[in-house]
């Protein structure tokens, strides 16, 4: 039987909001098989992937400090349980130099 600590792990996203002009990191982009759909990965160091997708709706424009911005509701989340020593667990979080990395796609 495999032994360590339990440990749970929660992702909860609202909201996406993109604003127009702005610089967007080059893996911003929507998926070509579903057009107008989008998901946040989310990955905690070696842990598979957590993925959150936007609802169906096509996304809506608002205005915030004066700039056009297009939101994408979601309003969903993901729940894992994780498996491991406490002191690895706290030494990666501590020696790793980016534990979690969130994308939006």
């Amino acid at each position: 039987m495999a032994s360590g600590d339990f440990f749970g792990l929660e992702v909860f996203a609202h909201e996406v909001v993109l604003y127009e002009g702005a610089a967007l990191p080059s893996f911003v982009g929507h998926h070509a098989s579903l057009p107008g759909s989008c998901a946040l990965a989310f990955q905690f160091l070696d842990y598979p992937l957590l993925m959150v997708y936007a609802s169906p709706e096509e996304p809506r424009w608002a205005i915030a400090a004066g700039m056009n911005a297009q939101v994408h509701q979601f309003g969903s989340g993901k729940s894992c349980i994780i498996q491991a020593e406490r002191e690895e667990l706290q030494y990666l979080l501590n020696e790793v130099r980016k534990p979690v990395q969130l994308r939006f796609e």
